[in-house]
């Protein structure tokens, strides 16, 4: 009876491993950029002082919403900006939040973008 508890137990717990290595591989794929009219650069990345630099490229002056989330998709930061000539620089002070991996969403009337950053 042991022995087919055990293998049961084994069982689910291999399915829970695959499963959670399969999320973890779907959030590790490219960055979504769904509008072809932006480019969005991010430096350092990784930045070992959790400040980044973001400079949004567009093919002309339009408003943005900068945000970045957490791992959790929670929003720790939020800010609307915009344009001028199609260019934007941006400073992303991240040093109070704790280290980890964060997800940049610039979103505009266009589409948005969406850029993984990581604070060491």
């Amino acid at each position: 009876m042991y022995q087919v508890l055990f293998k049961i137990k084994v069982i689910v717990f291999a399915t829970c491993l695959v499963t959670a290595l399969a999320q973890a591989q779907q959030a590790q794929t490219k960055p979504e950029e769904v509008a072809p009219n932006i480019q969005v650069e991010v430096f350092p990345n990784p930045s070992p002082t959790r400040v980044f630099s973001v400079i949004i490229k567009a093919t002309q002056s339009q408003p943005f919403i900068v945000q970045v989330q957490d791992a959790l998709q929670r929003t720790v930061y939020q800010k609307a900006v915009k344009s001028v000539y199609g260019f934007s620089l941006h400073t992303l002070r991240l040093d109070t939040r704790p280290k980890g991996w964060y997800y940049l969403v610039i979103t505009s009337a266009k589409g948005k973008v969406i850029k993984r950053l990581k604070s060491l």
